[in-house]
């Protein structure tokens, strides 16, 4: 979650989390109860990110952290009916969505009652048009303005997912009526781990880092432990829990001999797979984010148009203006920031949906660079890096940052450029995947999200928990965590848990 180099604290993964800063939302109550010491968190109380949308000409869009309806309303005038029209369709979205986490949250067996009587489609209406709905057909069936389309589209980003791809069921919950204030967790991403594995490490528990698991281990149709790739065996006391997500826990980490039914072989093969991966440019600067550079929390720079090649040469040869870069400024979002590090800023620039392929081509069963490719992928990690920084710049300027941001990528005191291999060897992550199992329309199909992608499993003794049972992000993979204990425990409502477990706290205080 985080690292640091010549005194530079980056955090990674992390940019902002709803609700979790706000006294009386679920959110808070969730994250409070995960440790003996709750995080702190910032309120982003001034615009989160301005958004520019072209290629060569950039159109700007400033942004607040107001309602979000009246805030489109300012953008765009004219566009009142467009934007009433999301609302609506976004409200009945979105309940479809949180009405398919009570099927999770039912029992399997009740859950594949309703589906196999059709009784779902009663008890959900709806959620089969949205989830199909992709969110390019939702949103050019409500206005044909390009800028709202691109602008409304944004938020795909946030779950791996183009507009073309992404169900409007989980972009809808982007536009909730209830959507909260956004926060930033005071001391940057690294205190969330942090916290939680001291309130591990106090009640007994073990925290083991670097420690790669190579196969959990099964007898008789149960788990009884996992083998590290050492060859170090861990046994479970009662139950085994993968994080590691859906694809390399039931492809990787679990023999196909040992999947003890036919429906569980046969959902290993359900064309479901780890979804996008990108680039990352860390940037160290010397200097104050506000007084010396001008710099905002976040600016996202999007040209509707980018398509990156799934070739080394093809990736090369692209020009730094048709890059989309979202610029993230975390020195800007900590409280705790000028305190801790004055004088110097952070900034963490991403480029999204860069294909796998061509840095699949170049690494060794091991994940290693290829001895004859290590030269020509540190210069090309130079390069795009450079590219990266050059798009990146120039939109910054035309916000008003300040001319003192350097021009050339080198010229900085900290410059580290994170590429999809990057991903794939520190998060272990197959395909180098930023957010586990790809949101698409495949992962939303009621026999897949109902059934499947949850916690129980026909394995006695191994459950999933995380992103992939949930969606991705800090809430979702915290929801997964919630109901994957609620399973464990035999707890019906996942939601009355931090109370259990704040009640638990007090009593032995």
């Amino acid at each position: 979650q985080a690292f640091e180099r010549q005194g530079y604290r980056f955090g990674v993964g992390v940019h902002v989390v709803g609700g979790v800063g706000e006294e009386g939302r679920p959110e808070k109550r969730m994250m409070d109860a995960l440790s003996d010491t709750p995080v702190e968190w910032t309120h982003m109380e001034k615009g989160l990110q301005d958004i520019m949308i072209g290629k060569d000409k950039l159109k700007t869009f400033k942004t607040d952290l107001g309602p979000w309806k009246q805030s489109l309303l300012e953008l765009f005038p004219g566009e009142e009916g467009a934007i009433e029209k999301l609302s609506a369709m976004s409200k009945e979205a979105c309940a479809c969505f949180m009405r398919a986490m009570a099927f999770k949250a039912m029992p399997r067996w009740l859950s594949s009652v309703f589906i196999h009587t059709g009784l779902d489609r009663m008890l959900n209406k709806n959620y089969r048009k949205y989830a199909k709905m992709t969110v390019a057909e939702a949103l050019k069936a409500i206005t044909t303005n390009r800028d709202l389309q691109t602008y409304l589209g944004l938020s795909c980003a946030c779950y791996g997912m183009t507009p073309k791809e992404a169900p409007f069921l989980i972009h809808s919950v982007f536009f909730a009526e209830d959507f909260p204030g956004m926060f930033y967790p005071t001391g940057g991403p690294g205190v969330i781990p942090e916290s939680i594995s001291r309130t591990i490490t106090k009640h007994g528990g073990e925290v083991r880092l670097n420690a790669r698991v190579r196969q959990i281990l099964i007898k008789d149709g149960r788990a009884m432990g996992v083998e590290l790739e050492g060859g170090t065996e861990i046994r479970a006391k009662k139950q085994v829990i993968s994080d590691a997500g859906f694809v390399k826990t039931f492809r990787q980490f679990v023999p196909v001999d040992q999947l003890p039914s036919r429906r569980m072989r046969k959902a290993a093969k359900v064309p479901l797979n780890n979804g996008m991966t990108g680039m990352v440019v860390y940037v160290g600067l010397e200097g104050r984010y506000d007084e010396d550079f001008k710099l905002n929390h976040g600016l996202s720079v999007e040209n509707p148009n980018m398509t990156l090649p799934d070739t080394f040469e093809g990736l090369a040869a692209v020009k730094a203006e048709e890059l989309s870069v979202y610029i993230t400024c975390p020195s800007a979002k900590d409280s705790s920031w000028k305190e801790k590090y004055p004088g110097r800023t952070t900034l963490e620039i991403l480029v999204m949906y860069v294909p796998w392929k061509p840095f699949s081509d170049i690494i060794d069963e091991n994940g290693d660079i290829k001895e004859e490719e290590k030269e020509a992928y540190e210069q090309f990690k130079h390069d795009f890096g450079q590219k990266i920084w050059s798009r990146s710049r120039q939109a910054l300027l035309v916000n008003g940052a300040s001319g003192t941001l350097p021009e050339l990528l080198d010229d900085a005191d900290v410059a580290e450029v994170g590429t999809p291999i990057t991903f794939h060897r520190f998060l272990g992550s197959d395909l180098g995947a930023w957010y586990g199992l790809e949101h698409s329309i495949e992962r939303f199909r009621p026999r897949n999200f109902y059934l499947m992608l949850r916690p129980e499993c026909d394995i006695d003794g191994l459950y999933l928990t995380g992103e992939d049972v949930s969606t991705d992000g800090v809430m979702g993979a915290m929801i997964g965590g919630y109901l994957c204990v609620s399973k464990i425990m035999g707890v019906r409502n996942f939601m009355d848990l931090p109370q259990m477990i704040s009640e638990i706290k007090s009593t032995k205080a």
